[in-house]
């Protein structure tokens, strides 16, 4: 299968490893020159378990490519804030499908004007930490999850078989719901870490922490229309399971980098606003987050 990846953070580096180690021909697109020179010429260094291993994956300039050529798979993992830029190169006819990998969903409206053989959806549950430009760490196994939004269904097997047992890739019915029950975890988890710039665990463990996750939670599961008992039950597992990680927007703000908070609160705001709803708390987190954002 030959594959397409846009996007060389953390997600994109580690799905183009694993892709190619199970004898894809993988293609990553970087928005820095200096990157892409950094793959080609030293690699793509894939490191799980304490084991690093050096893959032989290509990659080109982003900005520089105005077509995709010659592939059967394009995904896109791109910051949600990346998104437009990404989508201002895909407009035309494509006898292939892409799939998109992002925390938010403020792009499903955009992406539904795309004319693919296919568009998917997905989700992906794995840890993983971007060491440099070429290397990155494989630090929690999960599973990739895709939906169909709109074309070919006879391309779903074809994306499942891209994954095998040690990365697998899932496929669900409702793509929308998948993304509902990411965003919840991510407005929980992704802020208030970031805020108190602490570990995912610690929300469970200091109750001031945890009495906060909840009430943010309570506001998030309302709007998304969501089971409260079960989705929050949702966030104390990852909390747990991924307790002494980092979330990506507590890196973010660490690292004094834009954060991904307009299309996680922000597109919880904007859907408060449409079903008249108060969030509060919701509101509140969002400033707080805009707010250190600006400090930088």
């Amino acid at each position: 299968m030959k594959i397409g990846i846009v996007g060389a953070g953390s997600i994109g580096l580690l799905i183009a490893g694993y892709f190619h180690e199970n004898g894809h021909t993988v293609t990553i697109y970087t928005r820095s020159i200096k990157q892409a020179e950094s793959i080609n010429r030293q690699g793509l260094v894939l490191e799980k378990k304490d084991q690093k291993t050096i893959l032989n994956v290509k990659a080109k300039v982003f900005e520089q490519q105005v077509l995709f050529e010659d592939i059967d798979f394009l995904f896109i993992t791109v910051k949600q804030y990346n998104i437009d830029d990404v989508l201002d190169q895909l407009k035309g006819k494509f006898n292939y499908s892409i799939v998109f990998l992002q925390n938010g969903m403020s792009h499903i409206n955009k992406v539904k004007q795309l004319q693919f053989k296919s568009v998917m959806l997905g989700i992906v549950e794995h840890g993983a930490m971007k060491v440099s430009q070429n290397h990155v760490k494989h630090t929690g196994n999960g599973v990739i999850k895709i939906g169909l939004l709109q074309g070919d269904t006879e391309e779903i097997n074809q994306i499942v078989n891209i994954g095998y047992p040690s990365f697998p890739i899932e496929y669900v019915e409702d793509c929308i719901h998948i993304l509902k029950g990411k965003l919840i975890v991510n407005s929980v988890i992704n802020p208030l870490t970031a805020i108190f710039q602490v570990e995912n665990g610690d929300l469970l463990t200091n109750s001031f922490f945890n009495k906060t996750a909840n009430d943010l939670f309570k506001e998030v599961a309302e709007v998304l229309e969501l089971d409260k008992e079960y989705y929050w039950e949702e966030v104390k597992k990852i909390c747990e399971r991924t307790k002494h990680n980092y979330s990506s927007m507590n890196r973010d703000l660490f690292y004094k980098r834009r954060t991904e908070i307009d299309s996680i609160l922000g597109y919880i705001i904007e859907c408060a606003n449409q079903q008249c709803k108060l969030v509060p708390v919701v509101q509140t987190t969002y400033n707080m987050v805009k707010g250190l954002e600006k400090k930088k």
